[in-house]
């Protein structure tokens, strides 16, 4: 096989105990020891990379849950400000108000009246 030249080597020594395992598994795959080691690493390090990814999309996930429960909280207060003005600015009875609100912002969160 040749050496690719762009790619760094690495190398190390492990315990006897674990250089017999390797040699053994690497063995039952008909592989190199070399081989397999290469193979495990780069395995666990993409496991590795794939849990940092999922734990930060969890983070996220949690975020945009907790930035609509914030939005719906606000919407429904700016909401009843809405009606609060029409109603008390004498534009408008407070239920009138509260029903135009309503009909206003169909598609948004109900205002509490």
């Amino acid at each position: 096989m040749q050496r690719r030249q762009n790619q760094p080597t690495l190398s190390f020594r492990i315990p006897k105990a674990f250089s017999n395992e390797v040699n053994r598994l690497a063995d039952e795959m008909g592989i190199s020891p070399h081989m397999y080691a290469r193979q495990r690493l780069i395995a666990s390090l993409s496991q590795t990379e794939l849990r940092r990814v999922e734990d930060r999309l969890t983070e996220l996930d949690q975020k945009v849950e907790d930035l609509q429960l914030d939005l719906r909280q606000f919407m429904t207060q700016f909401h009843n400000a809405v009606a609060n003005i029409l109603a008390y600015g004498g534009k408008m009875s407070v239920d009138s108000a509260y029903n135009w609100v309503r009909a206003a912002t169909a598609n948004d969160v109900e205002t509490e009246h």
